[in-house]
């Protein structure tokens, strides 16, 4: 049984096992890994960095910046294991590329001998097949996070910069520095860090989307309601307050007593008519006449009035075309009088367009000689004259229809004067009668079309009403999940308030246990940490440090996180750590031994499965070839990559480590491998002459570093601010 599975296994962990480099056509190296602190040591430039870059890569890290030796090699393969599931992982070494991560389930013994079980894994996630970050995440228990505002997904990567303490990084910051700035935002960092923390709460995150979903449904609604309210109460001013079923029922029912008046003057008529019956017909057949001419004249009248708004609509549209002309015109002069502008960096991500061909655009590279820059103006300037010129041609046959449509209904209606003349000479009643039957008619007509209103007002403030409903409900929801949201934030608060505090005490604990060298350093009115994942900054409340207890103070941070994560039941830190940035500043030997000393104290007293690797070039006498200690010390070639094979293994293996063949040989050559592998590094004697030179250039290291000290305080008074 090995020491993790006598542990605490309540909190997912994340362990590297062993570690495999291949190139060259053979194993390059081949170490194990165990539980609790792990150290690589060898002098400097040994390649010791190199080991732990493959260890970030390896478990999905990006941008790395890889030695000539290490971009030689052609793949990394590991063994880790997630919470008691061992796993084998597999990835080619490319420059400048992300190649996707092989996963098999089983340790590297069992699985580099079989190609089967092994599947792909990019880093981008889609709907048939998850992404690394994803089957990782579920497996440490890792929520699926999206940033606040850019809602971009947190991958592994981004977890690897908060645990993998670099040497290119500086102090002051707490995760990896980023090859590409721009893909370096606050909202990602700040998301990570929680998500970490423990800070991070999916409910108010699912609460925050639908809160997003709403506004946007609440605002189209609300827009709606406003836009048909306003035109409502342009024809009805009392649109809201009116009953239009009561409106139009009283107008049914002065349509019904008109038409009894039209039936009686009717009924009149017929009595005091004495006509014979080809009369008759001729009178019924002048009433039809006239009927079909105010039918005819009502649809004349529509159509022109169509035809209005659409020749008003053609003018407006030609306008704006000539408007396009003219500016174009104006730009093709304005180009002339200024002349060509030459362009030396991209105007969208300003990076270097390089020297372009004389008779080239810089930008898109497309021939600039001949009418390659003025053709494309000028058939742009001859497609708006073309749709100029159609539209002129369409607003003159409307206006032509229009027109042929005016002149056809003043034919209509002179027509239909004659013909009701030609009606009045055959009716006998006398005019009163005739003309209380025509005004009956053109009230009856004005009633219906009174109704029709009505009924379209009716119905619109139907849709108004429930708009209105519509609007007030998800109003009412909005505030409410507005208040949830609030609660939630107040109890994030609390909880970041809480992680702060602990972390900050656990650190400075750690600091206040540093042995000082610097006469500069105010340690012990160091009263608290100061830390931002948004802001990317570590620092302390109050006291004045060196460049190199500023190192240290980056060193105990880790370590408190470490701390925190092991009693801290919400966080949700891998309990995995990298640290190659212990030298770093110019601390001298004494202080980072002492570090040493007070991480294996700390490990040993977390009760649960944990790992943190870490890189040395003075390692303590007391902990060299200790159980702490990961493979030789490399202080002689071939240090940590065996390139040309000094390792003495003969055996060659293809460039793809799942190969069946050459992975067994291999494997039956691994215990060769070991023995002449220790005995080409035996261990030696540290050589410390250097010391006295580290302690010097130390001091020179803390001059440069407090010239940064103003822009480090500002941040600092910022963030108590916050």
């Amino acid at each position: 049984m090995t020491l993790w599975e006598t542990r605490d296994m309540s909190k997912p962990f994340l362990l590297l096992q062993r570690l495999l480099v291949q190139g060259n056509g053979r194993f390059v190296y081949d170490e194990t890994y165990h539980v609790g602190v792990n150290i690589i040591r060898g002098k400097n430039s040994s390649g010791k960095s190199t080991i732990t870059d493959f260890i970030f890569y390896l478990l999905g890290g990006e941008n790395v910046e890889w030695t000539d030796e290490a971009a030689s090699c052609d793949w990394v393969s590991g063994e880790i294991n997630l919470s008691c599931m061992i796993l084998s992982l597999r990835r080619e070494i490319k420059k400048d590329e992300t190649p996707a991560i092989a996963i098999c389930d089983g340790p590297l013994s069992e699985t580099l001998k079989s190609q089967v079980g092994w599947s792909s894994y990019g880093r981008s996630r889609s709907s048939q097949k998850e992404s690394f970050s994803q089957f990782i995440f579920d497996r440490l228990g890792l929520p699926q996070t999206k940033s606040a505002d850019s809602q971009t997904n947190i991958t592994m990567y981004q977890v690897l910069r908060v645990i993998y303490g670099d040497q290119s990084t500086d102090s002051t910051s707490i995760l990896r520095k980023e090859r590409q700035p721009f893909a370096d935002r606050q909202d990602i960092r700040s998301s990570v860090g929680e998500m970490l923390l423990g800070i991070d709460d999916l409910q108010g995150h699912d609460l925050r989307q639908e809160q997003i979903q709403l506004v946007k449904d609440w605002s189209e609604k609300k827009s709606r309601f406003q836009s048909l309210r306003e035109a409502a109460e342009k024809t009805d001013p009392n649109f809201r307050l009116t009953v239009y079923s009561d409106v139009i029922k009283k107008i049914q029912e002065k349509q019904s007593s008109l038409d009894l008046a039209i039936e009686e003057a009717s009924a009149r008529i017929e009595s005091e008519k004495k006509r014979s019956k080809e009369i008759q017909t001729e009178i019924s057949n002048t009433e039809g006449k006239i009927r079909k001419c105010n039918k005819e004249i009502e649809e004349l009248r529509t159509s022109i009035a169509d035809l209005s708004l659409s020749v008003a609509d053609s003018e407006v549209f030609i306008e704006t075309l000539k408007t396009n002309l003219r500016g174009l015109i104006a730009a093709d002069r304005t180009r002339k009088l200024i002349g060509d502008v030459a362009l030396s960096y991209c105007p969208i991500c300003l990076a270097d367009l390089g020297k372009a061909d004389e008779n080239c655009c810089p930008l898109c590279k497309s021939s600039t000689t001949g009418d390659a820059i003025t053709g494309g103006r000028i058939r742009y300037a001859q497609e708006i004259k073309h749709q100029i010129n159609e539209s002129k041609i369409i607003l003159d046959r409307k206006k032509a229809t229009i027109l042929t449509q005016e002149n056809t209904l003043k034919e209509l209606v002179r027509e239909r004067s004659h013909t009701i003349h030609e009606l009045r000479t055959l009716i006998d009643p006398s005019a009163r009668i005739d003309a209380k039957i025509s005004q009956l008619l053109k009230d009856h007509g004005y009633l219906t079309r009174q109704i029709e209103d009505l009924g379209k007002m009716e119905s619109l403030q139907t849709e108004v009403n429930a708009l209105e409903s519509e609007v007030q409900k998800a109003k009412s929801k909005l505030d409410d999940i507005d208040r949830r949201i609030k609660s939630r934030q107040a109890e994030q608060e609390s909880r970041r308030n809480y992680c702060q505090e602990l972390i900050g005490k656990m650190t400075i604990e750690i600091l206040h246990r540093d042995i000082l060298m610097d006469k500069n350093d105010t340690l012990q009115d160091a009263s608290g940490l100061v830390f931002s994942f948004e802001k990317d900054f570590l620092s302390v409340r109050h006291g004045r440090l060196s460049a190199s207890t500023q190192a240290f103070l980056k060193n105990s941070y880790y370590l408190g996180l470490l701390r925190f994560a092991a009693v801290d039941p919400l966080s949700r830190f891998p309990m995995f750590f990298i640290l190659d940035n212990i030298e770093d500043k110019g601390m001298t030997p004494e202080r980072f031994r002492n570090f040493h000393h007070l991480l294996i104290e700390y490990s040993d007293m977390i009760s649960i499965p944990h790992q943190v690797i870490i890189t040395t070039s003075y390692i303590d006498e007391s902990l060299k070839n200790s159980r702490y200690c990961v493979g030789p010390s490399y202080e002689q070639p071939p240090f940590t990559l065996d390139l040309k094979g000094e390792w003495g293994m003969s055996e060659k293996v293809k460039t793809d480590p799942a190969d069946t063949n050459s992975a067994q040989n291999i494997l039956s050559s691994e215990d060769d491998l070991s023995q002449e592998r220790d005995f080409a590094f035996e261990e030696t004697s540290l050589d410390y002459d250097d010391i006295d030179t580290e302690k010097k250039n130390e001091q020179d290291s803390d001059d440069m570093f407090h010239n940064e000290r103003d822009d480090v305080n500002d941040k600092n008074g910022l963030l108590e601010e916050e």
